[in-house]
């Protein structure tokens, strides 16, 4: 550190926090200058960051034209927090900021600390995400309402959580299978490849509604419960492709924080990509 100072006479400080100042008219304490180590890229994100009521965008324009070739859109995360969780309080919104925050402009909304947002508040954005986590009330009839809206507006939407079903059918489930590959929302996984949930607490399972089967022609089931959950078979995550009423929806009914990172993340960054190639 160095600082030259007038009065009241003019004078020079010289402070070195590493070596001895030599005394007379040398150098003093200062370093021959060491070349700076080459610039190392930033570590993945390994811990979810906290997700705020507020619309705080987080943006970052340098995604890899690879991995996300619109880093330009814009997604509303909406995190369906209000009430108490089954097992765990968490609705995943964290999960899908800390996948997607490097690669596009993030808003979350939560709906424990702002309540439901309006038709104005999300209709603007490129992607809606609707997030319930293990919140067991999470979709409302509210939120219905401006689910239908949305998709009739032509935005496309993910709706994930335990329970986004209409349905009163619930049962455990420990596992997801990949059902059909040929999609890209399931690029990253091989034809018939299970993924166990991470563990659950000792003396606790993993309540989830079953998804309804897909009604719509457009409509495809991409995984399925796995050999070791309650009513194998069944549909868990689903997607809906109506071009003539370009509405685009992927449902994936369990907690998105029960998969594994790697899963999660290809699983993420995988769908989010197809919707927005295949948006308008």
């Amino acid at each position: 550190l160095m600082q030259e100072t007038m009065a009241p006479a003019t004078t020079f400080l010289a402070l070195c926090t590493t070596e001895e100042a030599t005394s007379g008219d040398g150098s003093g304490g200062w370093s021959e200058t060491r070349p700076e180590p080459p610039p190392t890229a930033p570590p993945l994100p390994t811990a979810t960051p906290p997700v705020t009521g507020t619309l705080a965008p987080i943006t970052h324009t340098e995604a890899p034209p690879e991995l996300i070739p619109d880093s330009e859109a814009e997604i509303f995360v909406l995190s369906l927090n209000e009430g108490e969780g089954r097992y765990g309080g968490r609705t995943s919104a964290e999960d899908y900021v800390a996948i997607l925050r490097d690669h596009y402009t993030i808003d979350v909304w939560s709906t424990a600390l702002r309540g439901s947002p309006s038709i104005v508040d999300f209709m603007d954005y490129d992607l809606i995400i609707w997030t319930g986590g293990d919140y067991e009330d999470a979709f409302g009839e509210v939120e219905r309402q401006l689910l239908f809206v949305a998709m009739l507006n032509g935005t496309p939407v993910i709706l994930s959580g335990a329970y986004i079903g209409e349905g009163e059918d619930a049962s455990v489930q420990r596992d997801i299978q990949a059902n059909d590959t040929s999609h890209p929302i399931a690029r990253s996984f091989e034809q018939g490849q299970v993924i166990a949930f991470i563990p659950a607490l000792p003396g606790l399972e993993y309540e989830i509604e079953v998804l309804e089967e897909i009604s719509s022609q457009d409509g495809e089931v991409i995984f399925v419960r796995g050999p070791e959950s309650e009513q194998s078979g069944a549909p868990s995550i689903c997607v809906v492709d109506e071009k003539e009423a370009g509405i685009r929806a992927a449902y994936i009914g369990f907690p998105l924080f029960l998969l594994p990172e790697e899963a999660k993340t290809d699983l993420v960054i995988d769908t989010v990509r197809w919707m927005l190639e295949t948006a308008p």
